[in-house]
């Protein structure tokens, strides 16, 4: 059977293509030879990859970018239109890009605040005006029996750890309660090690007899000796017995303190924050940064602005090799913690110029061009 001249035609082209792009990949491959995109630490300017199963997104609110958790978990720009607006902001929850560029650093003071955020036990209003910090080990020591940190325990919660309250209340105990502070742990790559940071999570706790009592308050006008004539009402029904005669049931303070930092808790809470750290590929950090100038652009929606960074050569081959893989994924460019911007993977980048487009705000531009040029000359010996 002949075939036809179409495709003759067809099949050449093919051929050809193929040939012209092994001899590419060839070239390609000689080019990144050696390129491993070993985790690197971000700096005050760096580019940021970010993976589709880390489960965030990027809007842009009041015209400045944002990272916040996405439904979906599909890393793209689909809500940073102008129809995203602010309100679409606000009903979303917000990434903790400080905290966020402080894990991918390695700095442990930041992964607890990090983790807390994720697990939505962010310090609001009605955490304790007065922190009382108990840490996890001291409350341990007390409940297998020091007598110092037990009985200082005791007085800071006002009750006994096996239920019972204390003769006379503390008004600050009553108020505030004790914060608890325990360890979270999380592993992640600096370089070519593997390295546990360990966080301090914390979270307010009071017996719950003391809770009811203060809620129960709460709404009320009282002064100080209505407080404590109610308090010793409460703890003589607590501890009488019932309308047959039984004890009332108390509640086992040690046992209820170990299920806020109960282990499948936190393995629960660490769930919430691990994505994103473990999707997050810092591609260029600040001193592979040469430059970054900015351009106006007139559009039929009216004048726009780009960013362009041009990178050193060792910036041009990682980009280029975490774009090899990654086309249609988006990169955030992050500067003194804030995302300036997101960009789109379109094609691979080896041009050693990543350009970012459609931004609307000039003067949030020249701000961010004013950081990086900040940044490249604070770092130049």
């Amino acid at each position: 059977m002949k075939i036809a001249p179409s495709t003759k035609i067809a099949l050449g082209f093919v051929g050809l293509v193929a040939l012209g792009y092994g001899g590419y990949r060839g070239w390609q491959m000689s080019q990144l030879a050696g390129v491993e995109l070993t985790p690197v630490v971000p700096g005050k300017v760096s580019i940021i990859g970010v993976s589709p199963e880390a489960g965030v997104s990027v809007i842009v609110a009041n015209k400045m970018a944002q990272l916040v958790e996405s439904d979906n978990a599909n890393f793209s720009a689909g809500d940073s239109s102008n129809g995203g607006g602010a309100t679409q902001g606000a009903i979303k929850k917000r990434i903790p890009v400080r905290e966020w560029i402080g894990v991918l650093s390695g700095d442990q003071n930041s992964l607890g605040k990090f983790v807390m955020i994720m697990a939505n036990k962010r310090e609001d209003e009605k955490w304790p005006s007065e922190r009382v910090i108990w840490k996890q080990e001291d409350v341990e020591k007390a409940i297998a029996g020091d007598a110092a940190l037990k009985k200082k325990l005791e007085e800071d919660i006002n009750m006994t750890l096996d239920g019972r309250p204390l003769s006379q209340l503390s008004l600050r105990a009553f108020y505030n309660g004790i914060v608890l502070d325990y360890p979270v742990t999380l592993k992640i790559r600096l370089g070519k090690e593997e390295k546990t940071l360990v966080g301090r999570f914390q979270e307010p706790y009071q017996p719950r007899f003391i809770a009811e009592l203060e809620k129960s308050l709460s709404e009320k006008n009282v002064d100080e000796s209505m407080i404590a004539g109610t308090y010793r009402q409460a703890a003589e029904q607590l501890l009488s017995p019932d309308a047959e005669g039984r004890k009332r049931p108390l509640e086992n303070i040690a046992e209820t303190i170990r299920t806020v930092y109960d282990p499948a808790k936190i393995r629960g809470y660490i769930a919430k924050a691990e994505p994103l750290v473990k999707g997050s590929t810092v591609v260029v950090s600040a001193d592979m940064i040469k430059t970054a100038v900015s351009n106006r652009v007139e559009t039929n929606e009216g004048p726009r602005w780009e960013i362009r960074v041009k990178l050193t050569d060792e910036g041009r081959k990682r980009l280029w090799k975490y774009s090899l893989d990654n086309v249609g994924k988006r990169v955030l460019l992050i500067a003194n913690d804030i995302p300036i911007a997101a960009a789109s993977i379109s094609h691979e980048l080896m041009q050693g110029e990543l350009i970012i487009t459609q931004l609307e705000d000039e003067s949030l531009v020249e701000e961010a061009i004013e950081l990086i040029s900040g940044v490249k000359t604070a770092s130049t010996p």
